[in-house]
């Protein structure tokens, strides 16, 4: 019967002792591009909200629709920010 490692047994072999070392600057490497890559969203996603609450553009979603779709960057900003957040958290909390 074959028995499956553990994800940190697993980097022990492929990285020796340092573990720790090895997930966190992963986990870094991850907050660093995300928020890289989410910064350089944000023209494009307020791009996409001023056509589509911008009555003379073709892409308008309506009266209805419009107070909708401008609180899209507050939410996109609320998750640039919370997902860095609680990846840092979580790498610290493996890290003890």
């Amino acid at each position: 019967m074959k028995i499956t490692l553990g994800i940190k047994t697993r980097l022990k072999r492929l990285v020796g002792e340092d573990v720790q070392a090895a997930i966190s600057l992963g986990g870094l490497l991850f907050v660093v591009i995300y928020t890289v890559v989410g910064m350089a969203m944000w023209p494009l996603i307020g791009g996409y909200v001023d056509n589509a609450t911008n009555e003379s553009h073709e892409d308008y979603v309506g009266d209805d629709s419009a107070g909708l779709v401008s609180m899209l960057p507050i939410f996109y900003f609320l998750m640039l920010i919370s997902v860095p957040i609680v990846a840092v958290i979580v790498m610290l909390k493996v890290a003890e």
